[in-house]
This record gives C-alpha cells, structure tokens and sequence, in this order.
C-alpha cells in the first residue's frame, strides 16, 4: 500500500511550510505521478495556499472530472505533461497501456478551461515515429513542447551501471532525433544558427577555465526532498540525502 510507505500529507505539508519560511518560491510536484496520492489534493491545496509559484509534472492519465475541476479551482502556475506518442499504439508499446486518447483529451480540456499547460516529449526507440504528430498536436492547441532525446536512466535502476537502459539511443542516434524535433519548431534560419553554434570535429576544444564550478543549481538554488522525506541537491544524487 503506497499510502503505509509514503510521507503522511501533513509531513509534506510541514516540509512546504519550513521551506516557505526559509525563502522558497518555486516549487515543482512531480513524482513519479503525483496524482497516484489520493490525498494530493489537500497537500496541493495547503501549499497553494501559501503563495507559491507551483508547477506540476504528470502523464496526464489519472485526471478524473472531479480532479479536473479542482485544479481549475487552484490552477497551478504551469502543468507539464508527458505525451508519449500519438497514438494508442504507441502509447501501450512505450507505456504498457494505450492511453494517449485518454491523455489527449485531458490535454485539451486543461488547456480551453485557460490552465497553462507544456506537453514535455520523452523521445525514446519506441516512439521515435511520432515526433512530428507530438510538435502538430502542440502547435495546433497552441502549447509549447520540450522533447527530450537523451535519457539518462536513475542510478536505482540496472545495478548502478549507469547510462544502461533499452530505451536509451546512442550519442549520435540522440543528436539526430534532437535535431529533427528542432526541425518542427525553428525555420531554417534559426536552425542553421543553431547547427552553426555547434563546434565541428576540426575545432579546437573550449574548456573550462581550472576551477570554474559546473553551472548547475542543485544546491545552489534548488533542492529535491524524496518521496520517503529524504533531501538531496538533485534528484540525480544516488546518496542518503
């Protein structure tokens, strides 16, 4: 039962308001899928309440009508939403379940009823196919979309052998398929910069300077707190927290 190992609602609730106190403004909720908790309406709600600037991250699947009207209640500055092909075929060869019709619709009805909404593009093997229809469904309600080709599985995972998984494309199959999402949002023009920004292979290698810190927030000015309370500078950090 999720419910006996998860924090209890007013655990996160009193993490929301220690943080809050200390000066945090942004807060994503993401999971996993968030909206497994049966309770996350009343943890959402107690955080909302609190001022912050709240993003959520969801495959968008477990929108039921009567979470649909909470959330347009206590719209969230932004939802990002995972579409994973489109189609139900797709769908149930990536996912193990053929739900992007159910996904779709509840894209759009969050969108007309005036929620923010980014559809984020996990591209992988298995839906590689589909990123043309991703970018035309963002296009057409107007959304923008985030695809991401290189996956970068979490060390829990494949014994700690890190960069291993079957839905992983090679470095060069990763670059290709990034450059065709980009070839659906960014003319030709923008494209070439873009491409032209990009060092070829004769060019001398610009590194950093001794000492410079790598230009990352974790723990700087972000932080993740575990579904089980732990707090790390990441949710990539393998430790204790």
């Amino acid at each position: 039962d999720q419910q006996n190992i998860d924090m209890p609602a007013d655990d996160w609730i009193a993490i929301g308001k220690s943080a809050v106190e200390l000066g945090m403004v942004f807060l994503l909720l993401t999971g996993g899928e968030p909206f497994l908790r049966p309770d996350f309406p009343r943890i959402y709600e107690a955080l909302y309440k609190m001022g912050l600037v709240i993003s959520i991250n969801t495959n968008g699947s477990l929108i039921t009508d009567e979470l649909f009207d909470f959330l347009v209640k206590h719209p969230p500055t932004r939802m990002n939403i995972s579409l994973y092909g489109c189609s139900d075929e797709t769908y149930e060869r990536l996912c193990g379940i053929p739900a992007y019709e159910q996904v779709r619709k509840n894209i759009i009805r969050l969108k007309k009823s005036g929620i923010n909404v980014k559809v984020n593009a996990s591209i992988t093997p298995y839906n590689a196919g589909d990123i043309e229809g991703i970018y035309a469904f963002g296009k057409e309600y107007q959304m923008p979309v985030q695809a991401t080709t290189y996956m970068y599985p979490p060390v829990r995972i494949n014994g700690c052998q890190y960069g291993c998984s079957p839905a992983k494309f090679t470095a060069e199959e990763a670059a290709a398929y990034m450059l065709k999402c980009r070839e659906q949002y960014m003319t030709p023009e923008r494209l070439r910069k873009s491409s032209a920004a990009v060092m070829d292979e004769d060019s001398d290698c610009v590194c950093a300077e001794e000492g410079e810190h790598m230009r990352c927030r974790a723990g700087r000015t972000a932080f993740w707190v575990t579904w089980d309370g732990r707090m790390l500078p990441c949710g990539m950090f393998p430790d204790d927290g």
